[in-house]
């Protein structure tokens, strides 16, 4: 079923395009996209799912002082004494789609496993907020929570995690730059709130670390183009935006300095971003930091973007082992 919903979504997709390529219309493509990613977000494992589901707490919709709309997050935790090392969670969607409800099976999964809090963040998506407001927002809601400790009993402030999937990774790494490197803090505007020794760590998924690369056409297939001129003019906020200085400050590859904290990261091999994060995994190299990464580049299978919330996959099943590893690793305990 749902590779049948994936083709039939696919058809969709491309009829759509052609029709909008046409109307060149900023509100009609982003309504094509938003109903494209709606659709291949589903439970993957339903009885998986409600088993390990009995032994976390939730607690939905938690607000958090922010100057943008959709301010909440869900906070997942072990059903048992705390308090636990959290992961903020950034969830993708191409920065105008999806919501912090898409990274439920995944976070029950990972609170359970790796006995952490996951605190998945909502946030106002493209064209209503356009860059850097995810940015400032995901900033608002870290010190909102730091700020008010006292509420989160079931929380440990002093071991931290930020992680995120596709625009989500994006938007994550680029928090914790402007957290490691305080030059390229001050220049966007972004002050530090985020003490450096209670960061451990970045969990990073199928995420584009070089939007300048957007630019690049050739050998660029039409729904390409189609998917990355919505994204890039919704999240810019005008359609010439090839020519923005935004595109080159959002690419992070250069920014990167050796004090970004240890991290794993990810990405598949079929409509994704594995050459940029495999370009990240290089940079951090360089730098001596730690780095877990896997990919599927000469995997000899398509492993679509996102792969790692798909439960019933094998390749999913390697990824999420390899994260608890991960986080095993950074907090230096066994679970």
């Amino acid at each position: 079923m749902p590779n049948l919903i994936l083709f039939a979504s696919g058809i969709f997709l491309l009829g759509a395009v052609i029709v909008l390529s046409v109307t060149s219309s900023l509100t009609l493509s982003v309504k094509v996209l938003d109903f494209f990613f709606r659709l291949t977000k589903n439970i993957s494992c339903p009885e998986r799912f409600q088993l390990e589901r009995k032994n976390i707490k939730k607690i939905a919709d938690v607000s958090y002082t922010s100057q943008f709309k959709n301010h909440q997050a869900d906070i997942y935790y072990p059903d048992e004494e705390g308090p636990f090392p959290v992961l903020f969670w950034i969830h993708g969607g191409g920065f105008i789609s999806g919501g912090k409800e898409n990274v439920e099976e995944f976070a029950v999964y990972l609170a359970n496993a790796g006995k952490i809090a996951v605190v998945a963040m909502g946030y106002e998506l493209a064209p209503s907020s356009t860059y850097p407001g995810q940015l400032k927002q995901t900033k608002e809601m870290f010190d909102c929570f730091y700020q008010n400790q006292e509420k989160f009993p079931m929380l440990d402030f002093s071991q931290l995690l930020f992680g995120g999937d596709s625009a989500g990774a994006q938007i994550a790494a680029q928090f914790i730059i402007t957290q490691t490197n305080a030059a390229y803090g001050k220049k966007i505007g972004m002050s530090q709130v985020l003490p450096a020794h209670v960061l451990k760590g970045a969990i990073l998924c199928c995420g584009p670390y070089d939007l300048k690369q957007m630019t690049e056409r050739h050998q660029v297939s039409f729904i390409q183009k189609f998917l990355a001129d919505t994204v890039a003019w919704a999240l810019l906020g005008t359609k010439k935006w090839q020519q923005q200085p935004e595109l080159l400050e959002a690419s992070l590859l250069d920014k990167v300095t050796k004090d970004f904290p240890p991290s794993y990261i990810t990405d598949g091999n079929s409509f994704s971003f594995s050459k940029q994060g495999m370009a990240l995994v290089q940079v951090l190299n360089k730098l001596d930091v730690p780095v877990t990464s896997l990919f599927y580049e000469d995997y000899g299978k398509s492993v679509k973007h996102d792969y790692q919330f798909d439960f019933t996959t094998e390749e999913a099943k390697v990824s999420f082992e390899k994260t608890v590893q991960f986080i095993q690793k950074v907090f230096e305990r066994d679970v």
